[in-house]
């Protein structure tokens, strides 16, 4: 009797159950509580590269639910999930660049979209690439009677150059005015028919590297005339040696009795408003006082004995010796070398330490350096394809009068300074 009583006790309690469910709806196809398994966004649509001068930017639209998106890439055909990978952080973002590639050299991607729950969808549609080589430097326009002289410095690897040439700096034609064959490195401009005396011409010079075109040279003019002005100065630079000197050299332009260093506090220098300070030839450098510890541009001009004054050289941008934390902060490094490793150096002039934070693929990584002698250094040892973010949150330095921040190998090779930390 007492086993039927359990036995009916347990019916009753099974029969509530199911009742109770029935009324909340379970048991049955009738509703009840559904549980929601997370799914990937989409493929991302719209992929696009575009390159430029050692950098590719890739391009996409949005995926609605994407928190975050992936860039792939490699130099062959066949991107893959296992290839080298950019994280792009934010779901609105919608480009990345990849800078400091070697030229002439095509580039694979492929982009996914992560959401919040970080799974990843497929892989886009694969686009690609080339980038291309710089143009070529210290581009120098000698004027004459009815002709302009171009000369400019050879690029590696070039097969050839374009000259093009117009009549304003913002209106230089896209079709080419002359081409060079490779190891010329000049072009005389010289068809009565094309140069008047009196006109000023603007130039601009690019190279073929691997049947690709360069990114174009700087612009530079010149007027035609029975009675020229000099050749714009050229190897123009600006060195910032310490919080109050920024130093600038340039090299010396023939027939030049004097030079005219031109100054101002944005780019874009306008000689008609900037700050002129002139220097006797044979003197090539100017040694600029810099009390405020600020960041100045340059153009050069060269003055004959007949007071013609050349047109401008390049510009360029002085900058203190002594960096404030904001002007690295927050910097992003790709490392796309084929292999090995990199290394980040913080190197100090003088015995001290410094404490340094940051990320490495996104994880937090930290410590401090100390140097007993001068030129000591910090290294921190960089896998090949790491993406480091470094924030200079904190320096604390003793007797140290500046602190160089490079990379050496840097994309396939060489020493890549990124900037000065402050001295607190």
């Amino acid at each position: 009797m007492k086993s039927l009583k359990v036995w009916v006790s347990i019916v009753a309690i099974s029969l509530f159950m199911a009742l109770a469910l029935a009324g909340c709806g379970g048991g049955g196809s009738g509703g009840g509580t559904t549980i929601i398994t997370p799914t990937a966004p989409s493929a991302p649509t719209g992929v696009g590269a575009t390159g430029g001068s050692g950098q590719v930017k890739v391009n996409w639209a949005p995926v609605s639910g994407a928190a975050s998106y992936n860039v792939y890439y490699s130099t062959t055909a066949g991107v893959t999930k296992s290839s080298p990978v950019v994280p792009v952080l934010g779901g609105a973002a919608t480009s990345y660049t990849l800078q400091n590639l070697p030229s002439a050299t095509k580039y694979y991607f492929a982009v996914t979209a992560v959401n919040s729950s970080s799974l990843e969808s497929p892989l886009s549609v694969e686009v690609s690439a080339t980038t291309n080589a710089s143009g070529p430097a210290d581009l120098q326009a000698t004027p004459a009677d009815t002709a302009v002289g171009l000369s400019w410095t050879a690029v590696a690897n070039a097969t050839g150059y374009t000259v093009y040439r117009g009549l304003a700096a913002d209106a230089i034609t896209a079709v080419p005015y002359a081409t060079t064959t490779s190891g010329t490195t000049t072009y005389n401009d010289n068809n009565p028919a094309n140069v008047v005396n009196g006109t000023t011409y603007f130039y601009k010079v690019t190279a073929t590297v691997g049947g690709v075109e360069s990114s174009p040279s700087y612009i530079v003019s010149a007027i035609p005339s029975t009675s020229p002005a000099p050749a714009n100065p050229i190897g123009v630079t600006a060195t910032g040696l310490s919080t109050s000197q920024i130093r600038v050299l340039w090299d010396a332009v023939p027939n030049a009795v004097s030079y005219n260093v031109y100054r101002a506090s944005l780019p874009g220098v306008n000689i008609s408003t900037a700050t002129k300070t002139s220097v006797t030839a044979p003197t090539v450098s100017y040694l600029d006082p810099n009390p405020n510890n600020s960041t100045f541009y340059y153009v050069v001009t060269a003055v004959d004995a007949n007071n013609h004054e050349s047109a401008v050289s390049h510009e360029v941008v002085g900058l203190p010796a002594l960096f404030t934390d904001t002007m690295v902060s927050g910097k992003t490094i790709v490392y796309t070398e084929s292999g090995g490793t990199d290394t980040l150096t913080v190197g100090c002039s003088n015995g001290g330490s410094a404490t340094y934070s940051g990320k490495l693929n996104g994880t937090n990584t930290s410590g401090t350096g100390t140097w007993d002698t001068i030129g000591g250094n910090l290294n921190l040892t960089l896998p090949n394809g790491t993406t480091a973010t470094f924030v200079w949150d904190v320096v604390s330095l003793s007797d140290v009068t500046n602190i160089a921040v490079t990379f050496t190998n840097f994309a396939s090779g060489g020493t890549q300074e990124v900037g000065f930390v402050s001295i607190h």
